[in-house]
């Protein structure tokens, strides 16, 4: 990413032009971002980003207004009555976990990304919050217990809270270690009739005849095999075995530090719509006045009627609110938009990994807001939070589409979280799998399967029973391709048409029909590095 930008800056200076400054990226982050910190207030990203000072006095209603003016000033620019082809349309997109806000500014200063998003004339507005694991751990460690805010007391026991962590991970590990096993004796293919772990093949005959009965399902094709000795058909055995002590070694750190991670990193996905002020009273108890005089009985009653009814209108906010989560006032703006304001106007929504658990949570509480379309790319959300969030609203909504994009199964247990480290034996170093695959094998506690996460190919395809029959004509579940095999296949360094990992869908068009349905063969190349 870094590269990319310096590529750009180096070209427009070139070609004599002058490079965007800090006051423009200011202004692209202010129209096409809502940030939302991890207690659920409004963020000014770019001050978080260092491309401009405070603003005196801002609040999420000036985030608002931000947004609002630069949706206004596009939709002057691109309305079908001045510009018809193609149609325009909002994109909303969230992302997923394990991105701090660095990871935001990224995407944001992605020329490619922006650049396909206009000629696609679309107007993105980026989601952001912080879900980085350092931080989210550093929180769980240093601020938070028992659901409440505690620093002090937490700062005090941070240490035990370590060992802790650590020790449970350890004494969990004949658990989570079978666990492994089991995944990754599945990931070997089991086309070589040799080793059977996999019931793969029984799917492969089973999912054509699902998808020709009422279900817009898509079962890919596999990829061409190899011969028997290749990696595409052992799932690097060799290299497993040569790292397995040092799998075995982090194995406990990821379950015991991991999982409390996870953890904090669900709380912010609701703090984003009920910041913990909401529910502290500590420091409103100390704003009330002593005495009996009439004057101070109405002080009081104003502080206690200010913590009972607390802002939920944009018109009524004032300035900083702590008392309802910024995403409350973001999904009212929604329906106002949606609704009133840009009614000829689609509305489209694509949530990454966690940003579905953020989306249906959107969905949930203000049903009234407008989609055209929704996708979700390898949710994180368990299959019962689909439900309860997504099956009452299409019900409502009878013209929106939802899409449902998956990794292949063996894809999903077989991928290499190190690849990054270029290095042939480095990339096996800790547990293999995707973020989804340590969600339900050891992060999460799924009691069934509708609590297994939604974006697994064998946790969604084994629960199309629950889909109410007046939604399969438009809910849409597809699994990407297994792409030809190279030294780093099972890396996002592929070079791919097709996802292959967990972070390969926020390359992808995902906007677009052709890459969520393509009519045969996905076409549409992933945007590289």
């Amino acid at each position: 990413m870094k590269l990319l930008v310096i590529i750009v800056f180096l070209g427009v200076l070139l070609n004599g032009e002058a490079a965007p400054d800090a006051s423009y990226y200011a202004k692209l982050a202010r129209e096409h971002v809502f940030m939302v910190d991890r207690d659920g207030r409004s963020c000014d990203p770019a001050v978080v980003w260092g491309w401009t000072n405070n603003v005196r006095g801002y609040s999420v209603k000036t985030s608002l207004r931000w947004l609002s003016a630069g949706l206004t000033n596009w939709w002057a620019t691109n309305s079908p009555t001045t510009h018809t082809s193609p149609p325009p349309r909002v994109v909303v997109f969230v992302h997923g976990g394990m991105n701090p806000y660095s990871a935001g500014k990224d995407r944001l200063m992605n020329t490619e990304l922006m650049d396909s998003l206009a000629a696609s004339n679309c107007y993105p507005i980026f989601i952001v919050w912080n879900s980085g694991p350092f931080s989210a751990y550093g929180e769980h460690l240093f601020v938070i217990r028992q659901g409440e805010n505690h620093k002090w007391t937490a700062w005090a026991t941070s240490p035990f809270m370590l060992v802790t962590d650590v020790a449970r991970g350890v004494a969990r590990l004949p658990r989570t270690l079978c666990g492994r096993f089991n995944s990754d004796l599945e990931a070997v293919d089991p086309h070589t009739g040799m080793i059977k772990f996999s019931d793969e093949p029984e799917w492969e005959q089973f999912e054509p005849a699902v998808a020709t009965n009422e279900f817009h399902t898509f079962r890919p094709p596999r990829r061409q095999l190899g011969p028997w000795w290749s990696e595409a058909r052992w799932g690097g055995v060799p290299e497993y075995v040569l790292t397995l002590p040092t799998k075995i070694v982090t194995l406990p750190l990821l379950d015991g530090l991991g999982t409390e991670s996870w953890d904090i990193m669900l709380r912010r996905t609701r703090t984003m719509f009920e910041p913990t002020a909401s529910y502290d009273i500590s420091h409103k108890v100390k704003g009330l006045t002593g005495g009996t005089t009439n004057q101070c009985n109405a002080q009081n009653f104003k502080v206690v009627d200010k913590w009972l009814n607390p802002v939920d209108d944009i018109s009524h906010l004032a300035g900083t609110n702590d008392q309802t989560g910024a995403m409350t006032f973001f999904c009212q703006q929604l329906v106002e938009w949606s609704a009133t304001n840009f009614t000829e106007l689609p509305f489209e929504f694509y949530g990454h990994s966690m940003g579905t658990i953020v989306l249906n949570q959107m969905f949930r509480n203000r049903p009234e807001i407008r989609a055209e379309r929704i996708g979700y790319l390898a949710a994180a959300c368990s299959i019962e939070d689909f439900k309860t969030a997504l099956f009452p609203y299409l019900t409502l909504h009878t013209n929106t589409q939802f899409y449902n994009l998956s990794l292949h199964r063996e894809r999903e247990r077989a991928e290499f979280p190190l690849a990054i480290l270029r290095v042939w034996v480095l990339r096996d170093l800790i547990a293999r799998g995707s973020l989804l695959n340590w969600i339900d094998d050891i992060l999460a506690q799924p009691n069934t399967i509708s609590d297994r996460t939604l974006g697994a190919w064998d946790n969604i395809t084994k629960s199309l029973p629950d889909i109410p029959k007046e939604l399969r004509g438009r809910t849409w579940f597809r699994g990407c391709e297994i792409e030809p095999d190279s030294p780093f296949s099972l890396s996002s360094l592929t070079g791919a048409i097709e996802p292959q990992v967990h972070g390969d869908f926020t390359k992808s068009i995902f906007w677009s029909k052709d890459f969520l349905w393509p009519a045969s063969t996905n076409q549409l190349a992933l945007r590289p590095e």
